[in-house]
């Protein structure tokens, strides 16, 4: 679908503030396999794996979203 990294990225930012992390990771995952290029996704499951006490998998989503995009952690 045309318009499915919009769809994703719209649940995970529900799923977000309803403090929902499993669902949100597993869309931003699919975003992820849609986009694998978008900084953002890789920024957003950083933070979402940081509230599932996953520092490592955190890690490195935030250093691959800087690798894409040195000014996303700004």
């Amino acid at each position: 679908h045309g318009q499915s990294a919009e769809v994703m990225f719209t649940l995970a930012r529900a799923y977000m503030t309803r403090t929902r992390y499993t669902l949100a990771y597993a869309c931003l995952s699919k975003l992820i396999e849609l986009d694998p290029r978008s900084a953002k996704a890789y920024h957003w499951r950083g933070w979402v794996a940081e509230r599932l006490n996953q520092a490592e998998l955190a890690a490195t989503d935030y250093r691959k979203a800087a690798e894409l995009d040195p000014s996303i952690l700004v």
